[in-house]
């Protein structure tokens, strides 16, 4: 029972990175999700916060779970800074990159729209590097609640 529980964690934890791939390459739901993007990301966040209180309530040492949660969006922030900061535009691969990019697509808008505010056109690689950290500060929020909730409700 218990290793089903953490199968169906790992599964939820994996689907932004899924819808992201399939927004991304079927048309008809990339223009869906353009129309009514800031559902999309209010929905993703919320998501995402709760999955960080699941993985809080999960049996798990409290380093373990955390980077078991975040571990879809570490992996792809590696990929991302791997092909778009180390190495040069024309010797990285285009397909890995946009699949790196995936798992963080529904806070794209939020990050673009903070550095908008401090450059009228912000530099791509900033965006994602910065929708990568809100991503991290919504799962470290749902996780910190989750703790916070167990703690408290335990005699």
């Amino acid at each position: 029972m218990k290793t089903l529980k953490y199968r169906i964690a790992a599964g939820l934890v994996m689907l932004p990175f899924l819808v992201g791939v399939v927004i991304s390459h079927w048309g008809p739901l990339l223009s869906l999700y353009i129309q009514t993007l800031w559902i999309w990301v209010v929905c993703f966040s919320v998501y995402w916060v709760g999955i960080g209180a699941l993985f809080a309530k999960l049996y798990l040492p409290r380093w373990k779970g955390w980077w078991l949660g975040n571990s879809v969006v570490l992996a792809s922030f590696a990929v991302f800074a791997w092909q778009f900061i180390m190495m040069s535009g024309e010797t990285g691969i285009l397909a890995i990159g946009g699949l790196a990019q995936a798992a963080i697509l529904y806070v794209i808008p939020v990050a673009s729209r903070i550095l908008s505010f401090f450059s009228t056109i912000p530099p791509s690689e900033g965006i994602h590097a910065l929708a990568y950290v809100i991503s991290g500060v919504l799962f470290s929020a749902g996780y910190l609640y989750g703790k916070f909730l167990s703690n408290s409700s335990s005699p």
